[in-house]
């Protein structure tokens, strides 16, 4: 028999302004922080009739119900992905890696105790979705000690590698949970993944209005017109490339959180200089190949300089941390290393579809501008680069 729940009794709540200052903040989600004291009656033994206070500090987070944004959440589901990812798949993908590592811990197999999922997601006391709205609620990480960076601002060396090598064991362990239990995770949690279409606004306006606009920025720079001829292939088959390559290869497709970039990237450093990492906003999660989140990150997330430098070392890394996973959850199966850089190529083309559909048409900073350039440069005018239609054949 369960025993009866325990007695929380409110004290006192106050709302203030969210503290981040994210421009994006407020344009998909309005945000703010509700600071709670509240009562909680005792279980111990000998303490009954006593009543523990707590004081914490909130994030609340809501979907818009009415403009633009608003319409394109609700009408791609990504309102029903978020919750759908904290109420139901990463809550269930943490207790099954938490128990699998405690069985390998006892075999002397793994070195990760507690598990990555565990680590990288934020604990939230409430997260539900309606047909058209959506609330979350969970501890505000600044509070806890956690600080962000603005997009613009990018992530330094060290930032980049920790996250490649963190997102390496998220989409190992994801795939090590598939092929352990047999699950068809997208059948199995529905509502849980976003699935491309080419119809969507995402996939069509959105990369449609990027290119638009590049070309009325770039009219009056002749030096640029190489680079626009070699984007025209990119801008004609845009919708079809991005949908079709999103389609998960099997055996190694996972969970990707699809927006790896620094706003959504909270970091705590701990006493021995290391990084401990939150990952937030779970709305664009996907099931396809988790090259596409590592790629997302070294382009939207850093300056150009940065990831000449770490490319390469955040590529080993992840791919390292991906087997790595595999292996300690007993997998039965590695990531070869020749898929892995295939899959690698046409994650670096659909980036330049990617960069454009946001930078380029959400931000019109001179340094984002500068960013996104060198995006396009790095992708079409690198000579070792298998060509654009290496992939497109598959459109």
């Amino acid at each position: 028999m369960s025993s009866p729940p325990k007695a929380i009794t409110l004290r006192h709540w106050s709302r203030g302004q969210c503290p981040s200052q994210d421009k994006l903040a407020g344009f998909s989600s309005t945000r703010a922080t509700v600071r709670v004291e509240y009562e909680v009656e005792s279980e111990a033994v000998g303490q009954v009739g006593k009543r523990r206070v707590f004081k914490e500090t909130f994030v609340v987070k809501v979907v818009p119900t009415i403009g633009n944004m608003a319409n394109l959440l609700i009408a791609e589901g990504m309102h029903h992905i978020e919750v759908g990812q904290y109420d139901n798949f990463l809550r269930t993908l943490s207790l099954w890696e938490q128990d699998r590592r405690r069985s390998s811990r006892i075999e002397g197999r793994t070195k990760w105790t507690k598990g990555v999922v565990g680590d990288i997601i934020p604990d939230h006391a409430l997260a539900i979705s309606t047909e058209d709205y959506f609330t979350l609620v969970m501890p505000d990480l600044r509070h806890l000690g956690y600080q962000t960076k603005f997009l613009e601002e990018g992530l330094s060396d060290a930032e980049v590698l920790i996250i490649a090598e963190t997102i390496g064991r998220f989409h190992g362990t994801v795939v090590a949970y598939k092929l352990v239990t047999q699950l068809d995770l997208q059948k199995t949690f529905p509502k849980c993944f976003h699935v491309a279409d080419v119809e969507s606004p995402m996939f069509s306006y959105f990369p449609k209005a990027g290119f638009e606009r590049l070309r009325q920025e770039w009219c009056d720079k002749p030096h640029r017109a190489t680079l626009l001829e070699l984007l025209m292939p990119y801008e004609q088959q845009a919708a079809s490339l991005v949908v079709e390559n999103l389609l998960p290869r099997e055996p190694f497709a996972t969970a990707i959180h699809g927006d790896v970039q620094p706003t959504n990237i909270f970091f705590k450093t701990t006493s021995d200089g290391k990084y401990n990492i939150k990952l937030i906003d779970w709305a664009l999660a996907r099931y396809s190949q988790g090259t596409y989140d590592l790629i997302y990150l070294l382009s939207i997330g850093v300056e150009p300089e940065v990831r000449r430098r770490v490319s390469r070392q955040a590529r080993d890394i992840y791919f390292k941390t991906f087997n790595t996973a595999l292996t300690d959850l007993d997998a039965g199966i590695t990531y070869p290393r020749e898929q892995f850089e295939k899959d690698m190529v046409i994650s670096e083309h659909l980036s330049v579809i990617w960069s454009i559909s946001s930078i380029n048409l959400l931000f019109s900073s001179p340094s984002l501008q500068r960013r996104l350039t060198c995006i396009i440069k790095d992708v079409v005018l690198n000579p070792n680069l298998p060509p654009l239609r290496s992939i497109s054949n598959n459109v």
